[in-house]
C-alpha cells in the first residue's frame, strides 16, 4: 500500500465521521479509586469526574473508604480540595494522588575486604631488557615483615527497618556474611571506620 492510497482513505474515514450526529454520554456519577503500592508503602487515590447529569463524588465517601481500610490521611483538606476541583469539571482527571506514604527499609551494607599491599605476583623483568630472562626468578611474591598491616577488614552492616502504611514494621534484607580465612602466621585485627 502505497502513501497516497493511505492519505485518502484517511480523507474518506473521516469524511463519513462528519456525516454522523455526535453521542450523547449519558449520565455517569463520579468514582474514585483507591491503589496501594504491592511494597505497602504508597497509597494513591484516582478520582474521576461525574459524566453528563451523573451525581459528584462525596468526600466523606471517600474519607470513609479509606479509614476502614485503616489508612492514615496525610492531608483531609487535600483530598477535598482535590475531589471538589474534579466534581467541578467534566474533564479533570485526577491520578496518582498521594495521600499516605510509609518510610522504606534501608539496605544493608556489605562487608569489604580492602588490601593495602598488592596481592598478586608482579613481573621482574622488563620485556624491552635484551638481557637475559631468570625463567626462575620471573615472579615476584608479595610479602609482608611480622607485624605489618596488609588488609583493614570492614565487616558488613545490618539495614535498619522500615514502616509500612499501617504502621506495621518492615524488615531490612538479610546482610550477607563477609567469608574469608586466616593463613598461618597472620593475626586478625578488625579495623572498623567510623
Amino acid at each position: 500500500m502505497n502513501l497516497d492510497s493511505l492519505v485518502e482513505q484517511i480523507k474518506n474515514y473521516l469524511s463519513n465521521l462528519e456525516d454522523q450526529p455526535f453521542e450523547v454520554v449519558e449520565a455517569q456519577d463520579a468514582s474514585y479509586c483507591i491503589r496501594i503500592t504491592p511494597d505497602m508503602l504508597k497509597v494513591y487515590l484516582d478520582l474521576y469526574p461525574p459524566l453528563g447529569s451523573g451525581l459528584p463524588l462525596n468526600p466523606e465517601d471517600v474519607v470513609n473508604a479509606l479509614q476502614q481500610e485503616g489508612i492514615p490521611i496525610n492531608s483531609y483538606d487535600m483530598i477535598y480540595e482535590r475531589i471538589k476541583k474534579c466534581n467541578e469539571s467534566d474533564i479533570c482527571y485526577e491520578n496518582d494522588l498521594l495521600i499516605a506514604e510509609g518510610t522504606p527499609p534501608t539496605p544493608p551494607t556489605p562487608g569489604k575486604i580492602e588490601f593495602l599491599q598488592p596481592i598478586e605476583r608482579v613481573r621482574r623483568y622488563d620485556e624491552d631488557d635484551p638481557a637475559a630472562i631468570d625463567w626462575k626468578k620471573l615472579w615476584e611474591l608479595p610479602t609482608v615483615d611480622e607485624g605489618e598491616e596488609f588488609a583493614l577488614i570492614s565487616p558488613p552492616h545490618s539495614g535498619t527497618h522500615g514502616i509500612d502504611i499501617y504502621g506495621r514494621e518492615i524488615p531490612p534484607e538479610p546482610v550477607e556474611v563477609l567469608r574469608y580465612s586466616l593463613l598461618d602466621g597472620v593475626r586478625e585485627r578488625l579495623m572498623i571506620a567510623v
